[in-house]
């Protein structure tokens, strides 16, 4: 099973500028969370009335398991109203963000008018590159005033709330009566004992030996240091997403399970009816699938070592060490070829055992430093009963010493019993293979949708590496099953990625344009209803360029094809209009480019791909490739493009990528003729 992303990806700055000044706050990094465990005996479900805040200090950590990366913190109050932020100085900022090294925030409210309780947002990505938004809630300014932000804190909050929590956040004022229902103790507490008992074979495996006191916002032991309830959220995938009928559905499952397919599934408007009941509350009917918990976890039992390896790779690194250095933490007993038994030889997704060395020797020589792992999944195939889970997939963000991200860094490691201690294994591909649920959408240069009844219109990716390094062949061609039964050829089109083409064995030829790795009706690459549903297995082989052998790689659909877009979702450039449209000569001479705005409507997600395409009739195409920057930044500036003498363009497109926390893709084109 495959999980790395496509193309390293970033997180963006979430801009408002509407924020209000009910309140202010005043918030600096701190190097934990804070404040301990509290329990409240239910009494009748009533919302209490909360006078506004005159002084307050929140603290807490925010993280998925290892802590997110500088995420932005935002807040509203019971009316549903923004509580605007201000640095030590006393300036205006429209967020504030967590400590990258732990994920804590401290926030002091400095000004009264700000009525509790408090609905708060996390927004940023995990270490592992991937858009994540997390909500958390304070009840009351009594001590202690801590809200640690969590997948399961989020869990809580979106039973009370009954809807996604960020659909509330961002309509806080018209949702300010279900926001006043955070201070319900009674409510905070069986939705609460509700996600407990739906993870309670992930709470038992992590050793939390009392549930009963186990508390998911203001518990001050809380650290990013897999064990306890950190461990348990390394096993967990917790999402939001609509069902065929568009309710929101909470949905919760192992991460070493089938990627896309959740082990329990619960109605949020159901959940919020049972906790208003003021007898006879039975979460229970608002769980919809035929489990009614997580299954085992006992993968974890070592994870709480797992830590050392970045201890001792970043030990190495800081000491300018070379590439020799880092062979001992490579396994002897590497994970074998997919369809082979027995111990194999490092490879993944074809990087060699000299080529990781290598890379690890390149971050010595420029000082950088690898965030904790975060496990990502489990590279066995997921039919493996979950406790024979031995090799795990995981990420990392590597930074520079001013704490920049620049690179991303994947691989899989195993856990020996003998030295009890983890080294990286590999996964035995010899290739990367990706698939991806999408949308796209095609605009004119004056940013007006382009007519067509199927504009905007969804589709499958299919990503499959054809270059590794990037510029040398690594394979041929590939061929992709779906789960319909159809079967779709790809092949080496003189790019990083295959291309579907009529046979793997014929070169196809690149457009840059998404019709080279989409999957849609009606053309080629039909896929059914089936092969558009979260977890559609697709079976792709491979051929390794110059070898005659072949692996078939199983990869798995994350999330299912939208159904439920908008058109707010396309990631889109600040400004642009009749009046100031994009403008293919300033592509071509380079220019900056920026979508602060739809980053701040679309907190949960991230610009992951930039492409300038030039056609000409007769002529290949000219591609340009651009890196987005791997900080919160939402701007770039393109290099010039050279175009030959006598090359006669007859179009230009410019082609944005965005992902969002589901793993769904969303593409916009700004497409014009010369």
């Amino acid at each position: 099973m495959q999980f790395r992303p496509l193309h390293q990806d970033l997180a963006l700055k979430k801009i408002s500028t509407s924020l209000s000044l009910c309140g202010l706050l005043v918030l600096a990094a701190c190097g934990g969370g804070g404040g301990g465990s509290s329990s409240t005996t239910p009494t009748t479900p009533t919302t209490p009335v909360i006078p506004p805040v005159t002084s307050l200090t929140i603290t807490g950590v925010a993280a998925t398991s290892a802590p997110l990366v500088a995420a932005n913190i935002k807040v509203v109050d019971a009316k549903g109203a923004a509580v605007s932020l201000v640095d030590a100085n006393g300036g205006s900022i429209p967020y504030g963000t967590t400590n990258t090294a732990d994920g804590s925030y401290r926030l002091n409210l400095s000004s009264s008018g700000i009525t509790m309780p408090l609905l708060i947002q996390a927004a940023g990505r995990d270490v592992t590159g991937n858009s994540v938004i997390l909500y958390s809630m304070l009840q009351a300014t009594t001590s202690p005033t801590i809200a640690n932000i969590t997948p399961l804190s989020t869990a809580v909050v979106a039973e009370i709330l009954g809807a996604n929590p960020r659909s509330v956040f961002n309509n806080a004022a018209s949702n300010a009566s279900s926001i006043a229902l955070l201070s319900n103790a009674t409510m905070l507490a069986a939705a609460s004992t509700h996600i407990k008992t739906i993870v309670a074979a992930n709470l038992t495996d992590a050793k939390i030996t009392n549930t009963k006191t186990l508390d998911f916002f203001q518990d001050a032991t809380f650290v990013t240091n897999k064990t306890l309830l950190d461990v348990a959220l390394e096993g967990l995938t917790v999402r939001i997403a609509k069902d065929s009928n568009g309710n929101d559905q909470l949905q919760i499952s192992n991460k070493f399970a089938i990627p896309g397919l959740p082990d329990v599934t619960v109605d949020l408007a159901t959940a919020k009816t049972e906790l208003a009941k003021t007898t006879g509350t039975t979460l229970a009917n608002a769980v919809k699938s035929t489990a009614k918990t997580t299954v085992v976890t006992s993968p974890l039992a070592t994870a709480s070592t797992m830590d050392n390896l970045t201890i001792a790779l970043n030990k190495a690194i800081a000491q300018g060490s070379a590439a020799s250095a880092f062979s001992g933490y490579i396994a002897t007993a590497a994970m074998p070829a997919p369809g082979s038994s027995g111990t194999g030889t490092y490879t993944y997704n074809g990087r060699s055992a000299a080529a990781l060395t290598a890379k690890l020797a390149g971050y010595a020589a420029n000082n950088y430093q690898l965030s904790k792992l975060q496990i990502m999944g489990c590279a066995d195939t997921p039919s493996t009963p979950l406790k024979a889970c031995v090799y795990f997939q995981v990420g990392a963000t590597v930074s520079d010493n001013s704490g920049k991200t620049v690179d991303l860094f994947y691989d899989t490691v195993t856990y020996n019993k003998t030295s009890t201690s983890w080294t990286f294994s590999g996964n035995g591909r010899n290739t990367s293979t990706e698939v991806y649920p999408l949308a796209y959408a095609s605009y004119g240069m004056d940013g007006s949708l382009t007519s067509g009844s199927t504009n905007p219109s969804v589709g499958v990716e299919i990503a499959i590496v054809g270059e590794s390094p990037p510029g040398t062949k690594s394979m041929d061609g590939a061929i992709v099953q779906l789960l319909s039964g159809y079967s779709v050829p790809f092949a080496y089109c003189g790019g990083t990625y295959l291309c579907a083409s009529s046979s793997p064995s014929v070169p196809a030829s690149a457009t840059g344009e998404l019709k080279d790795f989409l999957l849609q009706q009606p053309a080629l690459g039909w896929i059914g209803s089936k092969d558009g549903q979260a977890g559609a297995k697709y079976v792709i082989s491979t051929t390794a360029a110059n070898a005659s052998a072949t692996q078939n790689l199983s990869v798995y659909l994350p999330a299912s094809v939208p159904s439920d877009y908008v058109t707010s979702q396309f990631p889109a450039l600040d400004g642009v209009s009749a009046s100031n449209p994009v403008v293919p000569a300033a592509l071509i001479a380079g220019t900056n480019l920026n979508w602060a705005n739809w980053a701040a409507a679309n907190p949960d997600s991230h610009v992951f791909m930039l492409r300038f395409i030039i056609s000409s009739d007769g002529a290949a195409p000219i591609v340009s490739d651009f890196s987005v920057p791997n900080d919160l930044s939402t701007t770039t500036t393109l290099a010039a493009t050279t175009i030959p003498d006598g090359y006669v363009p007859s179009s230009y497109q410019l082609l944005i990528g965005a992902q969002d926390n589901l793993g769904r893709r969303f593409f916009t084109t700004y497409k014009s003729a010369p």
